[in-house]
Parts: C-alpha cells; sequence; structure tokens
C-alpha cells in the first residue's frame, strides 16, 4: 500500500504470516518533490517497491469527502441508484467529476446504514496514472480513514488519531462507524504538544456537535518513540485512556492497518471499483415448474427420434429382403 502524502511517499507491504496475522514486512518513507513518473519512478526505488508490482493507493483523508448515510432497507441494486442520488445531491461536483464508493455498516430499524467516500477526479486519477507510468499496477484506491478505523477497538467508541503526510486526523468511531473525523494541517516539525492541542481543539468540537456521546478512549496510530511522545501529550492533555495501536510508527500504521485489513477480507469502499446495479436471476416455482415441463417435453422427444429411428431401420431391413 502507499499513500502520496504532499512532500512524502510512504510504502508499507504487509504480508499474512502463519499463526500469528498479517504483519510488516517493509516499510518506508521517501521525499516526493512531484508526482510524475519520474519522480515516483526514483522514489519507488527507495522504498522497495518493484515495477510491475500491484500495490493499493492510500488517499489521504484530507482530499477526500466522507458522508454516512441512512436509506430505506432495500435491495442491492435500490441502494446502489439511491447512494448514487444523495452523492449527486450533497457533493459540491459534478458526479462525473468525482469517484466515489460505499460500504454497509448494519442495518437496524428497517434502515441501511451506509460509509460513502468520494474523491474529486482530477486529485485521483492523475496519482493513479503517474503510479502506473512508473510501472507499478494500481489494484485498487481507499481512503486512509478506514485503515485508522480498523484500529477502533470493539464495543467502544473511541478518539483515533492518525499522523502523516503533514496531516493529522481525528476520527471518533464506534462498531464500524464513523461518527466524526476532521484533519488539520501540520507545519513542519509540529511539537508533540502543539499536536495534543489540536487534538483537544477537535474532541471539544465533537463533544458540542454530539453531546452525551462520551469518548472511553483515544488511540493513537503507531509505536515508537514519535508514537509514545503524542500520547504522553495527549494523557498530560485529556482525562481519558490513551493506548498505542500497531504495528507500524507513526507515518505508516493507518497504512499498514488498511493493508491488513485488506488481507483480512475486510469491506472497505474501493474508489477505483465501486458497488455496481446488476440485476441477478432468481429461480422461482414458475421456473423450477417450467423447467421441469421443458425437461420431460425434451425426453419424450428424444424418445420419439429414437423410435422413429429403430422403426427406420426396421423397414430398410425388410425391403432389402423383399429386394
Amino acid at each position: 500500500a502507499i499513500e502520496l502524502g504532499t512532500k512524502t511517499i510512504t510504502a508499507v507491504t504487509v504480508d499474512k504470516v502463519n499463526g500469528r496475522g498479517p504483519e510488516i514486512v517493509r516499510s518506508a518513507t521517501a521525499e516526493l518533490l512531484q508526482i510524475d513518473a519520474a519522480t515516483l519512478r526514483a522514489a519507488f526505488e527507495k522504498a522497495g517497491i518493484v515495477p510491475a508490482q500491484k500495490v493499493v493507493l492510500v488517499i489521504p483523508r484530507g482530499q477526500a469527502v466522507l458522508r454516512e448515510l441512512e436509506l430505506p432497507d432495500s435491495t442491492p441494486e435500490e441502494l446502489v441508484a439511491m447512494v448514487r442520488f444523495q452523492v449527486e445531491k450533497e457533493m459540491p461536483l459534478p458526479l462525473d467529476q468525482v469517484r466515489y464508493s460505499f460500504v454497509e455498516t448494519g442495518r437496524v430499524g428497517g434502515k441501511v446504514r451506509i460509509q460513502v467516500a468520494a474523491v474529486p477526479r482530477d486529485v485521483i486519477d492523475p496519482a493513479v496514472a503517474a503510479v502506473e507510468a512508473a510501472g507499478v499496477k494500481v489494484a485498487g484506491a481507499y481512503v486512509s480513514s478506514f485503515g485508522l478505523m480498523s484500529l477502533c477497538p470493539r464495543g467502544v467508541r473511541a478518539a483515533l488519531i492518525e499522523v502523516g503526510g503533514g496531516e493529522v486526523e481525528i476520527l471518533v468511531a464506534e462498531d464500524g462507524r464513523m461518527e466524526y473525523s476532521r484533519t488539520a494541517t501540520l507545519e513542519e516539525g509540529a511539537s508533540p504538544d502543539l499536536l495534543a492541542t489540536e487534538i483537544h481543539r477537535s474532541l471539544l468540537a465533537y463533544a458540542a456537535k454530539a453531546p452525551g456521546n462520551e469518548i472511553r478512549r483515544i488511540v493513537v496510530a503507531g509505536e515508537g518513540p514519535e508514537a509514545t511522545a503524542l500520547a504522553e501529550a495527549v494523557r498530560g492533555r485529556m482525562a481519558h485512556e490513551v493506548t498505542q495501536a500497531g504495528p507500524g510508527d507513526l507515518e505508516t500504521a493507518p497504512i499498514a492497518a488498511l493493508g491488513s485489513s485488506l488481507l483480512l477480507g475486510a469491506r472497505i469502499p474501493d474508489l477505483l471499483h465501486p458497488p455496481e446495479a446488476s440485476r441477478k436471476f432468481q429461480v422461482t416455482r414458475a421456473h423450477r415448474i417450467g423447467g421441469l415441463a421443458a425437461l420431460i417435453f425434451v425426453m419424450l422427444a428424444i424418445w420419439s427420434q429414437v423410435a422413429l429411428s429403430d422403426r427406420r431401420a426396421d423397414l430398410a431391413r425388410k425391403r432389402a429382403e423383399l429386394e
């Protein structure tokens, strides 16, 4: 999985390890002055990505629009049409200028909860074209928030913190649903205390927006000294339980988490391959009766042809005897 940040490219290779689940095989970060084939080819070499390798592209949260929808309980085909209508209505760009996808996050009370991710085509299409021009095949494109969300503890409303690509993302999630997401651009060399202040400000905004929805834990994505320093700064600023989640460091943990989720078969909106409306043929009782009648008719036709063939052979033999 590779993430093209504003100034760097981060690449993480994740593989299944017997008995231990997905683990990071290799990770690297390289400077990225501009997004073109030559620059990417040099960055890939530093990050250990070889030509012809398949990768998934990770889109930073700041370049994406996320929406949580609640729609009437419907068939998959009807959901595709309803999501398209909502995206067309809510997106600030015309639909033909957006790549979007969605995933169902639950059904309750006759309603379907849908998480939609959308990215402008002028952001994602040039990035995909440049990556493939550099000799690497892009198999899918995902928003980084879904990697971060996979680090959320089960059954707990938690604030998840990601730092990477010159941004900090603060995401509140519970039971696989995003309740709040905000990103802020970081100044170069931002200290852990400055990051903690930004996180505190964002969580105050969430508390004002959703009173009564108590956050029980703050999870900092990443292991190692930098992630630990941030966790300590957040712990000193807020009266919450603060933990860290890996594998990976402050820069690579969300990308590694997204790769691990894909290996484990998690359903994540793929911006390059969104769900499509496809009518599947359903076998009904009428179809079964019609099929049985057709089978009987075919068997009778075959039997009559065999009998007729035998009769013709018998007549031919008698004609030969008469001659």
